[in-house]
């Protein structure tokens, strides 16, 4: 009894460890590596040099967030600043993760898919946020998450212009 207490002990503390921002690859002034995925539709997709800017999802919510913020965009506002939307769907059972990507194309933008999981090792997901990945020729400048509609909003609308200071989040309260 006391040996499967201390197993359970020592298998919550390495899944905390797992989860803080550290036991991520990426870190900032890192290049990420080769990403190749699929979108929504099955087209392959991969992340190119001209990449500046990633919008990442892994929750309904956060997905929902970056619909919206999309609303009155279109692919153009993503391929005028380099921008690319990942969905990481691969904590999904098999058969949901057919509806998500039936309901990903209906969108006005592509979504690349993420079905088995390989940008969660890549880069950190905060629940009901959308993680915002700044690049440089492959390398990351900023990782940020958001969950204000209107600052993200913003940023779809941000120029392309990699100069430009990016929008400032208002204050988020802790989660």
């Amino acid at each position: 009894m006391i040996r499967h207490q201390a197993t359970r002990q020592a298998l919550a503390v390495l899944a905390l460890i797992s989860a803080l921002p550290g036991a991520y690859a990426l870190e900032v002034g890192e290049a990420l590596p080769p990403i190749e995925l699929e979108d929504a539709s099955g087209s392959d997709v991969a992340l190119l040099a001209s990449h500046r800017r990633i919008y990442a999802t892994a929750d309904r919510k956060g997905g929902k967030l970056i619909e919206r913020a999309m609303a009155e965009l279109n692919q153009a506002s993503l391929d005028n600043h380099g921008a690319v939307v990942i969905t990481e769907i691969s904590k999904a059972p098999g058969f949901v993760k057919g509806m998500i990507k039936s309901g990903l194309e209906d969108r006005s933008y592509v979504s690349w898919v993420d079905e088995a999981g390989r940008t969660r090792k890549l880069w950190p997901y905060r629940k009901n946020h959308v993680t915002v990945i700044d690049l440089n020729d492959y390398e990351v400048v900023a990782i940020r998450f958001e969950r204000d509609l209107e600052t993200l909003r913003e940023l779809l609308r941000h120029t392309a212009d990699r100069n430009a200071p990016a929008p400032e989040s208002p204050a988020q309260e802790q989660d």
